[in-house]
């Protein structure tokens, strides 16, 4: 997916999961993803991990900048980079060729939370900006570019699509 200059972020509603895509997982995604014992988080991780390879982005690592620990903060990828956030029944993806941040809250939060979390996730951002999100939601991104143009992408639909092909090759 050519994301030159642009953030693409995928919304990805919780009923979008289904078992089928742990495929698209990593050994390292599919290890973390078997920590979640509730349905919901488990749901989230494997959304916000399985679509990952469908927008052409691949995990080297995921390595806190403040603590050192693994698992939690910005996420490293070939090529590009890439923000996961997840509220109630959301997950956002966003990736681009430049450092990004995004960021769902479930309504009320906490004003500009999601923008504070947003540039939390991109330390290097020099833009935050308000993204339109789903009734009873807010949400931002943060970005380290010239370009503020995001392109929202329907993140169910594109996993559906995945499902169709894989069991069209099934058969």
């Amino acid at each position: 997916m050519d994301r030159s200059e642009r953030i693409v972020l995928c919304q990805i509603p919780l009923r979008a999961a289904d078992v089928r895509l742990e495929s698209l997982l990593s050994a390292t995604d599919h290890a973390q993803l078997e920590r979640f014992v509730q349905p919901a988080d488990r749901a989230r991780r494997l959304l916000g991990h399985a679509i990952l390879p469908l927008l052409d982005i691949y995990l080297e690592g995921q390595v806190c900048p403040e603590c050192g620990q693994e698992g939690h903060g910005p996420l490293q990828t070939n090529p590009g980079f890439a923000s996961i956030a997840h509220a109630g029944q959301w997950v956002w993806v966003a990736v681009s060729d430049f450092p990004v941040g995004v960021d769902v809250e479930r309504l009320p939060c906490a004003k500009d939370w999601a923008r504070r979390e947003a540039k939390v996730k991109c330390p290097q951002a020099t833009w935050v900006e308000d993204v339109d999100a789903p009734a009873g939601y807010v949400g931002a991104i943060a970005g380290a570019s010239k370009s503020k143009e995001i392109t929202v992408v329907d993140g169910e639909l594109l996993l559906a699509a995945y499902l169709v092909e894989g069991a069209a090759h099934d058969e």
